[in-house]
């Protein structure tokens, strides 16, 4: 019974030191001055979201006015966690597209009519885009209210697009139902860097650059109904490429700043 008990202080010793070396190795680097800081923050900026040619690039908008709504916690003068929820405004756009009687002729989203009599058109789109994200970021204090930081984090973004032809033919087609769709919110990269400036011991700004690998989403196709309504509707598709957006924010951290 006792050498069973030794072989199980050693193994229970063992597996305890194996288990803390990472957390010793990130104390030895950060050093042991950890805590927790949690903070809220609101952020308004500018997104651009380009399309790609033919599928998009032609018919929808692509700046938007960015909102980003964030809970996060600082653990380190060097290192924080943060999450949250962006949206943007609904942005409308009218584009004509010349049809086969000209040698200019255009797809609409991807779509040519097969017999090549594509009529000349005119449609209405409108498009948002949301997303929630998680970040890990990094910090570095450079003047005693000024900090750097860098991020790298993951965002589920969703494109939500709609559109309807609205003057074909020669004749008003204001009866055409729209045809609306969505991406998936598929897991994308998100990378940032921005300044922060303290006002307060709690309350503080932050510029910030943020780049999302958007052209990730792939092709969006269609829903609904188009016109003529014989066509299927997922000859209409989209697809995004990679968006950037960049603006100013406020933060409140609820425990004074040590700064």
């Amino acid at each position: 019974m006792g050498q069973f008990m030794d072989k199980f202080k050693k193994l229970a010793l063992s597996t305890l030191l194996l288990a803390s070396t990472p957390f010793a190795a990130a104390t030895a680097f950060l050093g042991s001055d950890f805590y927790v800081n949690p903070y809220v923050a609101a952020e308004a900026g500018w997104r651009h979201s380009p399309w790609e040619s033919a599928f998009g690039e032609r018919h929808f908008k692509e700046q938007h006015t960015n909102l980003n709504f964030i809970l996060g916690a600082q653990f380190h003068d060097y290192f924080a966690v943060e999450g949250g929820f962006q949206t943007t405004d609904q942005r409308q756009k009218q584009s004509f597209y010349f049809g086969a009687q000209n040698v200019t002729e255009e797809p609409v989203l991807g779509f040519l009519n097969g017999a090549g009599n594509e009529a000349s058109s005119l449609h209405m789109a409108q498009s948002k885009i949301d997303g929630w994200h998680l970040n890990l970021v990094g910090l570095l204090p450079v003047l005693p209210k000024t900090t750097l930081f860098a991020s790298v984090g993951v965002a589920w973004m969703k494109f939500h697009v709609n559109t309807v032809p609205v003057y074909d033919h020669n004749v008003l087609t204001t009866a055409n139902p729209v045809s609306q769709w969505n991406s998936s919110r598929d897991a994308v990269l998100r990378l940032g860097i921005g300044v922060k400036q303290m006002i307060t011991e709690n309350f503080g700004s932050r510029l910030f650059l943020n780049w999302e690998n958007t052209s990730l989403e792939g092709r969006i196709p269609g829903t609904g109904v188009v016109n003529p309504p014989t066509l299927d509707s997922e000859f209409y598709t989209a697809k995004s490429k990679n968006s950037y957006v960049v603006g100013l924010g406020f933060y409140y951290q609820f425990c004074p700043s040590k700064g």
